[in-house]
């Protein structure tokens, strides 16, 4: 960042010793990951994909056979394993600590 280092400050240092603001007069750049010649080729930075969760992905899918189950069955019991499922579901969400950053964001 190098924005942060390049701007001025009035008596970073102290005074000097004839009471004057001893202020920051140089700094030093550690170019060692090539940003500026990245940026130079691509501008925008590198377009990021968001990844779900293993957690997350675990959750869809035990839904979504939970439904396709409740969807395409004739059988009694298994509707009624389907809605086991989403039970245990609903007590997964419900079990969540809305105290945490995370789940409040998505309440």
């Amino acid at each position: 960042m190098i924005g942060r280092g390049t701007r001025l400050c009035k008596g970073l240092f102290g005074l000097n010793e004839d009471g004057s603001s001893n202020d920051k007069t140089q700094f030093v750049i550690f170019y060692y990951c090539e940003n500026f010649k990245f940026f130079d080729a691509k501008p925008d930075g590198m377009v990021g994909t968001a990844v779900k969760s293993l957690t997350q992905q675990i959750f869809e899918a035990q839904l979504q056979i939970a439904l396709l189950i409740r969807d395409e069955s004739s059988c009694d019991d298994e509707r009624a394993l389907s809605e086991a499922y989403i039970n245990e579901l609903n007590l997964t969400v419900a079990s969540l600590d809305t105290d945490r950053f995370v789940v409040k964001a998505k309440f």
